[in-house]
């Protein structure tokens, strides 16, 4: 992996811009020795170092590796080190790996000695070795410059946060701040502390920050403060009673004023060099054990013959099993809607939703299929409130119709913006041919290019083909000798297990095992199975909490479900809890619809009603390791049981 670019942007101004004495991070002359050669033509410290500001990093690297060649130690090691730090500036991790094996660990000044370990930390990280990066940072001596301590604490930083420490990574920042005397970078970093604690459940905001008062448990309650108070006056009181408890706390008021936005949501502050709001929970939040009046009889529209019988089964099990959960209940009727293609079929599931309409339905959740859902909209305002179980591509739903599913698109977005939000703007794409790769392509693109980056390349490969160095190969633009492309920062492949298990290792092959890869549920068949899933390790991809919480507030449940249905629990499993969700979200959807500052904490996501209606899912995250998926960002519990 590489750091993300506001501990680039930190690095670069620690080494250039920042007031933290530069001048340690140079060698200085030492006596008998000239600092650089004097002959016409000859390379200088002063040329290298005019490299850098010119950002020919490069240049700059080779400058000092010339002068290192004509120096004696120590004052070779001070430039090999310089040298070092400009390969990685350059994006050449490999030769700084190389050249940073020619400085001695022992036998070096303490100065020298710690800028040693820092670039040994960095390489790691860059390579993707966040554990070996905090290893090499470990026994830093306390009589350091400003400047090298400043950078180990944004390498550790961003360790910890690779590793999902989010408590670590604030606390590494916190120490960070009194390093800084730029507003920006006090700017930059006091909103990455706030990203930080935002992926953190309010519980565990709650008991972190009851210990006695110190900087990072005031940034834990402020955090919980704007997460929880919706209205604008109430959060400004909160803030004033904060301030009181917490008089010395360096939090800037432009930063808190950026905190709350309209309706209780989170925005990103204009301050900070990343995004707040992917990540952040809008609050309040909804649950299934808020208040809410069911009505009293509903209809559920789903397939239970024909080539949907088992999509159309889960959905209805789901929604069912939660019904018969709760003490009271209204009066389910489920109608069986064939799987609906065009024409006929889709007539037959507006003739099946009338017919429910006639026999009392109060409220209708279906149909399931696009082409049904298309069939409502020629009914103009709909008789009752309907649920529909998947979108139409149609714009200007009809009054009282919300679409909610599993949509790919969806993922997509949330995958262009974790890149984003994780610092990575310049995206390789690799998408199936055909209609669903083109929706994917089209989803990430869109909003990576919102946020101001860019698809710098795309690549398709055949669905049912088994090997992908051919499509891999042309994407990474490999030419041999361990020589790819170097202009992307990061790959999204949409891809299903049986593909994805045989992508990855291909990315490994053409030397891109340094780029963090993105990719959305899709790659992840639900069941742990780390022999045939450990060649997806180090994919970040995003599911949904029902898939990836070993403890959610429906565990009861899924544990009935799944030894009720056993296979077929296995293989639909997101689809029983778009059922669950289905039966819970209902009493919610006026109020959501109303207040879309507010979500409702569901099974398959946190599910959020926009202007059209329409049920949005935000998702969790999770990497493989070890062949396990395993949660990160605050998401709740261990790597997936088997058993559940």
């Amino acid at each position: 992996m590489r750091l993300t670019t506001s501990a680039l942007r930190l690095l670069s101004a620690f080494l250039l811009a920042l007031s933290l004495a530069a001048c340690d991070l140079m060698p200085i002359s030492l006596p008998g020795q000239a600092s650089s050669p004097t002959q016409p033509g000859a390379v200088t410290l002063s040329k290298a170092q005019q490299l850098e500001e010119q950002g020919d990093f490069a240049g700059a690297a080779q400058a000092y590796i010339t002068l290192a060649d004509a120096a004696s130690p120590p004052l070779k090691h001070a430039y090999r080190l310089n040298a070092v730090s400009s390969l990685l500036r350059a994006g050449e991790v490999q030769r700084a790996r190389e050249l940073l094996n020619a400085v001695p660990a022992t036998n070096l000044d303490v100065q020298l000695g710690a800028r040693r370990q820092v670039l040994d930390g960095e390489i790691a990280l860059s390579e993707g070795n966040a554990q070996q990066a905090l290893g090499a940072l470990e026994k830093l001596p306390p009589s350091i410059s400003p400047s090298v301590k400043a950078q180990a604490h944004v390498l550790r930083a961003e360790a910890y946060s690779v590793l999902g420490n989010q408590i670590e990574t604030a606390r590494e920042r916190v120490l960070l701040e009194p390093l800084l005397t730029d507003p920006v970078a006090v700017r930059d970093n006091q909103s990455a502390i706030v990203q930080a604690l935002s992926q953190l459940s309010d519980q565990t905001l709650q008991q972190l920050g009851a210990t006695p008062p110190d900087i990072l448990s005031g940034w834990m309650e402020l955090v919980l403060i704007a997460r929880t108070t919706p209205d604008r006056a109430e959060f400004e009181r909160r803030v004033t009673d904060w301030r009181h408890r917490y008089r010395q706390h360096p939090a800037m008021q432009e930063l808190i004023a950026a905190l709350p936005a309209q309706r209780g949501a989170f925005t990103p502050s204009p301050l900070a060099s990343q995004p707040l709001a992917p990540l952040m929970t809008p609050t309040p939040m909804i649950t299934s054990a808020t208040p809410g009046v069911y009505p009293q009889r509903i209809a559920l529209l789903v397939p239970l013959s024909g080539t949907l019988a088992g999509v159309g089964a889960a959905v209805r099990d789901g929604f069912l099993a939660a019904a018969a959960a709760q003490p009271s209940k209204p009066e389910i009727r489920v109608y069986d809607v064939a799987a609906i293609g065009s024409g006929a079929e889709a007539n037959k599931a507006l003739q099946v939703y009338q017919q429910a309409v006639q026999e009392g339905a109060e409220f209708v959740v279906g149909p399931l299929e696009k082409e049904g859902v298309k069939a409502l909209y020629t009914l103009g305002a709909l008789p009752v409130p309907t649920l529909a179980l998947n979108y139409s591509e149609e714009s200007a739903a009809p009054p009282n119709l919300y679409q909610f599913g599993l949509l790919p698109e969806d993922e997509a977005r949330q995958v262009a913006e974790r890149a984003w939000f994780d610092g990575h703007n310049r995206a390789l794409v690799l998408v199936p041919q055909g209609d669903w790769g083109d929706r994917m392509l089209s989803a990430f693109s869109r909003q990576l290019e919102e946020r101001g980056g860019i698809v710098v390349d795309v690549q398709t490969y055949a669905p049912e083909q088994v090997d992908f160095a051919a499509p891999v190969r042309k994407l990474l633009q490999y030419k041999g000798d361990k020589q790819r492309r170097q202009d992307a920062d990061h790959i999204f492949i949409a891809a299903f297990p049986r593909q994805a298990r045989g992508i990855r290792p291909q990315l490994h092959f053409f030397f891109a095992s340094d780029l963090p890869t993105y990719a959305t549920s899709h790659i992840y068949t639900g069941k742990p199975d780390p022999a045939a899933d450990q060649d997806l390790d180090g994919i970040l991809f995003a599911d949904m909490p029902w898939v990836l919480n070993d403890v959610t507030s429906q565990q009861s449940l899924r544990q009935t479900l799944a030894g009720r249905h056993g296979g077929a629990f296995n293989q639909f499993k997101r689809l029983y809890a778009l059922g669950v969700d289905a039966y819970h979200v209902i009493p919610h959807l006026e109020r959501l619809r109303n207040s879309p500052g507010e979500r409702f904490e569901g099974e398959t996501g946190g599910l959020s009603v926009d202007q059209d209606n329409r049920i949005h899912r935000q998702l969790l995250w999770a990497r493989f390791a070890g062949g396990v998926a395993r949660p990160i960002d605050g998401a709740q519990g261990a790597p997936v049981d088997a058993a559940q």
